[in-house]
Parts: structure tokens; C-alpha cells; sequence
């Protein structure tokens, strides 16, 4: 995985760590365009890789009847945005912005058209059936609990909201978060965990995550889904240290 330069500060923020630039689209104008939609080369190739020995959940996700976008990036959040709330994406009028189709001439124009028009078309196409997000969320661990025997994940408390996409996002609610938010651990092993850790104390959550909606009837801007699967990193590269593996179904 790669972009944490511009990962917030907010331990409550979904990063995709692909996305360097900002993207979505506006509530109250259908013709705007997410700035990632301007980028062709900007599809999801920073993710985990499927052969990664992090692709803890791969198989089982992949043979489920509902689809799995891995760590999607802006562009694919708006565009699942979209679906799910049953409006169609208009595309001509963000394919007519790209820097493409702005630059090309009159001779040429007709085929960068056509072009942008197909990426986005792929992108969407792309997103039916999906009900199921993997994603990558930093929290950050409490002291050690010791009448309880284990930390905290920041990102996970109860009420967790996640913000994903771009400048106009979607905010997707953790239903069951508080499962999640309390994480076990003898006194030695916190301690070696701890070792391993930034001064601020981050870790990485790998997150499954079963969307709790139905396309075509769901909020435009607002998300729920729960957690089935999650596992903790100290980071994101594929040779970060896996902290714990869980399952919550």
C-alpha cells in the first residue's frame, strides 16, 4: 500500500491509501466531477496484491454471493454511492471534464470521449452487486488496562462513524464497532506489542466489512455495515507485523 502522507489525523477516518487526490461527488450538483475521474491511471493497484499473505479473508469473500471492492478508491466510492442509492452516475458530463477529453481537439475529441466514457462505465459496472468493503482504518491503542487486561482501539468505540470518499463523502456506521473496541491481551504480550508500536501508539485495522444496505433504496450519503473479519498491523506495508487476527461472526 502506498499515499499515508496524506492519511488525517482523526482516528474515526477511513484511509484507502491510494488516493492523492480528493474526489466524490456534490449533493446538489449531479454534472460534478470526482477528482479522480480525471486520472485514468489512478485505479486500485496500490492494494494488497491477491496472493498477499495478508489476504486473510480472500477466499471465502470471493465465493460469497455478495462482491467484495477491496480498498476502493474515491472514484469507487462515489460510483457504489450511486448504485446503492439508485441514481445513474452521469458520466458524459464527467468524461467532458477529464483532462482528456479538455485537451483534445476537434479531430480527436470523439475518441477521448468515447475513452473516458468506457473507464467510467468499467468503474460502475464494476460495483454491481458489491455488499461487501475491506478496508483499511488507523486506530490508535489506550494504555493498558490492567483491571481489564487488554487495550483499546481508539477507531472502534461505540457510535464509530467512518468517513470515506472524497470531498463530498459517504459516512459509513460500524454497527457492531463495539465489538471490536476492546482488545484482550496478557500483561507481557501488551508489552511486546507496545515495542513494536510509533510513539503514538497506531496500528493498522484490516477490516471485512458486510454492508447492511439494499441498492437502490439506501441514503445517498449514509452507510451501515458491521465488521465480520478484522485483523491488527503496525502499518500497511505487507511486511508489517501481524499484531491479531478476529473473527465476529
Amino acid at each position: 500500500m502506498a499515499g499515508n502522507s496524506r492519511l488525517p489525523d482523526a482516528a474515526l477516518l477511513l484511509f484507502p491509501l491510494l488516493a492523492a487526490l480528493q474526489g466524490g461527488c456534490s449533493a446538489g450538483e449531479d454534472q460534478s466531477l470526482p477528482a479522480v475521474a480525471q486520472h485514468p491511471d489512478s485505479a486500485v493497484t496500490a492494494a494488497a496484491k491477491p496472493d498477499s499473505p495478508r489476504d486473510l479473508i480472500g477466499e471465502r469473500a470471493v465465493s460469497d454471493s455478495r462482491g467484495l471492492l477491496a480498498y476502493p478508491d474515491d472514484l469507487q466510492i462515489t460510483m457504489l454511492a450511486y448504485r446503492l442509492s439508485g441514481r445513474a452516475p452521469p458520466m458524459e458530463a464527467w468524461a467532458a471534464r477529464t483532462e482528456a477529453v479538455r485537451r483534445a481537439n476537434e479531430f480527436t475529441r470523439e475518441d477521448a470521449m468515447s475513452t473516458e466514457m468506457g473507464r467510467l462505465a468499467k468503474v460502475y459496472a464494476a460495483t454491481e452487486g458489491v455488499g461487501r468493503l475491506r478496508l483499511w482504518i488507523r486506530s490508535r491503542v489506550s494504555e493498558y488496562d490492567v483491571a481489564r487486561g487488554g487495550y483499546y482501539l481508539t477507531a472502534m468505540a461505540p457510535g464509530t462513524q467512518i468517513s470515506l470518499g472524497g470531498s463530498d463523502p459517504v459516512t459509513l456506521r460500524l454497527e457492531n464497532a463495539e465489538r471490536a473496541f476492546f482488545w484482550p491481551l496478557v500483561a507481557a504480550r501488551a508489552e511486546d506489542i507496545l515495542s513494536q508500536l510509533d510513539v503514538n501508539r497506531q496500528v493498522v485495522i484490516d477490516a471485512h466489512i458486510h454492508l447492511q444496505t439494499t441498492a437502490g433504496r439506501s441514503p445517498e450519503h449514509s452507510w451501515r455495515g458491521v465488521i465480520s473479519e478484522y485483523a491488527l498491523y503496525t502499518g500497511t506495508e505487507d511486511s508489517a507485523p501481524l499484531l491479531a487476527r478476529f473473527e465476529l461472526e
